[in-house]
């Protein structure tokens, strides 16, 4: 006897994201064992879905530290309230620099869960990094969910980026 399993999009989908937490927590797609606490912060979040801003940061950059006084204003305001803040030491956070290809420091990269939404380098306005953070928390459709184990990226050069699970 034969058995047909049908399986659409959104079922598909779900496993997809069953699997990828599970391999998360587990360590599977994860940075190596010896984890800072910010590449388990990261993996953590991803797991879970949030939607987090990654601020690789320096603390020799005039750029990054405009950017930080821009981002504890927004965050007093209430403009990141739903976006886990994630600073990253752009000298010392060399595992994530690299999961994420990132070769500039003032460099941010929106994710949710395991799908990157925006990327940016160099940001200083208020404005523009508020309406920067709005766009890239934005829902992501289904079928980009569908590719988080093929990760879609609508940065602002625009082309496509891999996965983001991160592992060094």
């Amino acid at each position: 006897m034969d058995y047909k399993i049908l399986v659409n999009e959104e079922m598909m989908s779900s496993v997809k994201g069953i699997v990828v937490s599970l391999l998360m927590l587990c360590g599977g797609f994860a940075f190596a064992e010896d984890q800072t606490a910010v590449q388990k912060q990261i993996a953590l979040n991803q797991a879970s879905g949030k939607t987090q801003l990654l601020d690789f940061t320096a603390t020799w950059c005039p750029t990054c530290r405009v950017q930080k006084k821009v981002l504890a204003r927004l965050k007093d305001a209430g403009d990141l309230k739903g976006v886990e803040l994630v600073e990253v030491d752009y000298d010392d956070e060399s595992a994530v620099k690299k999961a994420f290809g990132v070769n500039s420091q003032s460099t941010f990269v929106v994710l949710q869960g395991m799908v990157e939404t925006k990327r940016a380098t160099g940001l200083t306005s208020e404005d523009d990094i508020r309406q920067f953070v709005i766009a890239g928390a934005k829902p992501v459709s289904p079928s980009e969910k569908a590719k988080a184990g093929g990760d879609v990226s609508a940065s602002k050069s625009g082309p496509e980026k891999p996965s983001h699970g991160v592992k060094q």
